[in-house]
């Protein structure tokens, strides 16, 4: 499985821009998208499919979906702040 390049993400754009309006998100390259520094969201291509890496989470991407992406991405960047919360306070 390869990753997607920009002309893969032609495709899904919406979800793209979508996205790129998530608070604190940066896309580094086209479809590489990283808060604080870790990656959160990612494609790869197969066969003419699309699949969204979120953390260490894989699902095909199809425009149904494009909420639930969303949603998990934020969901993943409340888990990294949690995570740097937690290490926080350990070091105090």
């Amino acid at each position: 499985m390869k990753h997607a390049t920009s002309d893969d993400l032609k495709s899904v754009d919406q979800l793209l821009e979508k996205v790129r309006k998530i608070h604190g998100i940066a896309e580094k390259q086209p479809g590489h998208f990283y808060y604080k520094g870790k990656n959160v969201l990612h494609f790869h291509e197969e066969n003419g499919s699309l699949f969204a890496d979120i953390g260490d989470d894989r699902m095909k991407v199809s425009e149904f979906l494009y909420s639930e992406i969303v949603r998990k991405v934020e969901i993943y960047i409340s888990e990294i702040e949690l995570a740097r919360d937690s290490e926080k306070i350990h070091r105090s």
